[in-house]
């Protein structure tokens, strides 16, 4: 690491710990005890380090997939069975989908077992989801865990390939894990697997028959280590219309939507 990548790294910090510090007084009136928040009646728990309380403020305050109900009433009329939440974190866009769509099944896919740990009790009471603890990637070999991702947070962390074992984790192919659980097709679509995304959607051959079957989809492209023209030219060709949110690209199939 030479001295500009660590004077970056310490800036960041000391900025981050500024930054989170008006966060938490922001969201006091979310907060019910050290851990425990509400969210429209919802219990939520956050852990007190990390990013967690960004995390909350962008998709339940902020709400950041808002987008996503425009397109679910104009193109679903409103109406959604199933959500794939490829990157799940602690589970706050699920449960966001959730209060908006309450019979939607989920699938939960996420790799870091701390973030597991937070997201099966912020689904606590909600049955209908499957849990999938491995990591999104271009084949079942495993991957590690890259912390050193932007922030280094729990909502940046990244899978990579190594030939060390150190924090090996499961990894699998997305179209696997649909066909494992049954899942023929897909109302909506979630990824953001933190720079994983340009392996997963070029380099990895059935992404195409999974997509094929879904009807709405967002990913979140980090540009610094993927190439969002690549992304959108192969989602395009793919039969898409793409919208563009901050990072987010969102996409409605045409084939399976009823287009105007």
């Amino acid at each position: 690491m030479n001295l500009i990548d660590v004077v970056r790294r310490v800036l960041v910090k000391i900025l981050r710990i500024d930054k989170d510090f008006f966060l938490r007084e922001e969201l006091k009136e979310y907060k019910v005890d050290s851990e425990k928040f509400c969210w429209n009646d919802s219990p939520i728990y956050l852990r007190n380090s990390g990013s967690d309380y960004r995390v909350f403020k962008q998709v339940l305050i902020d709400e950041e997939y808002s987008f996503f109900n425009h397109l679910i009433n104009y193109y679903l009329n409103g109406s959604v069975k199933n959500f794939v939440d490829a990157g799940a974190n602690i589970g706050l866009t699920s449960l966001y989908f959730l209060r908006k769509y309450p019979h939607v099944q989920l699938m939960l896919i996420e790799m870091d077992s701390k973030n597991l740990q937070v997201l099966k009790r912020n689904l606590t009471g909600f049955s209908d989801h499957i849990v999938v603890n491995k990591a999104l990637w271009i084949h079942s070999d495993g991957v590690v865990i890259d912390r050193t991702f932007r922030d280094g947070q729990s909502w940046s962390l990244s899978a990579k390939e190594s030939d060390s074992d150190l924090e090996l984790v499961e990894s699998a192919v997305l179209f696997n894990i649909l066909k494992d659980h049954k899942w023929h097709e897909i109302d909506v679509l979630k990824i953001d697997i933190e720079g994983a995304e340009q392996k997963i959607i070029i380099e990895e051959p059935s992404f195409i028959n999974v997509i094929d079957k879904t009807k709405l989809l967002c990913i979140e492209i980090h540009d610094e280590v993927a190439s969002r023209i690549q992304i959108c030219d192969f989602l395009s060709k793919a039969g898409f219309q793409l919208y563009s949110k901050g990072e987010t690209v969102f996409g409605v199939n045409k084939k399976l939507c009823e287009f105007q």
